[in-house]
């Protein structure tokens, strides 16, 4: 009788571990972002310039837990299953035809899983989302 309570609790216990959810860590590269301008008229020069770094980071998470409740964000890249670099930029410093989310995902070994790009976050999101549970349920 023990033996069947123990063999019962060790399937228990493996099903949900298989149920597991797989863990992302989300990070972006700091940007530095400079602008200015410059004015010159009648032997006058007007100028001014900016320059700042950017940080993006807990919009990113946001977005992406919102999208994707099927995985578990974490802060602590060694227990993270991924890694989703997402780089953001504004309509000023995108070309027409350009993206303003860049991301690619990587593997616990450091191997590029996916990368894509999109003008919304929330179609960002859901794209590395779908990345991540199709390259999970090939694991297993």
């Amino acid at each position: 009788m023990k033996l069947r309570a123990l063999a019962a609790v060790l399937v228990l216990a493996s099903s949900v571990a298989s149920q597991e959810k797989p863990r992302v860590y989300i990070t972006d590269r700091d940007s530095w972002k400079v602008s200015g301008w410059l004015v010159a008229s009648n032997g006058m020069v007007v100028a001014r310039e900016d320059a700042r770094v950017v940080r993006e980071h807990t919009e990113n998470v946001k977005t992406f837990h919102a999208a994707c409740p099927g995985v578990t964000v974490t802060e602590n890249k060694e227990k993270a299953d991924y890694a989703l670099v997402w780089d953001r930029t504004n309509w000023n410093e995108t070309a027409w035809t350009g993206h303003q989310n860049n991301l690619a995902l990587y593997d616990r070994n450091g191997d590029l899983v996916w990368s894509g790009a999109s003008h919304r976050m929330q179609t960002a999101a859901r794209d590395a989302c779908r990345a991540i549970t199709q390259n999970t349920s090939k694991k297993k």
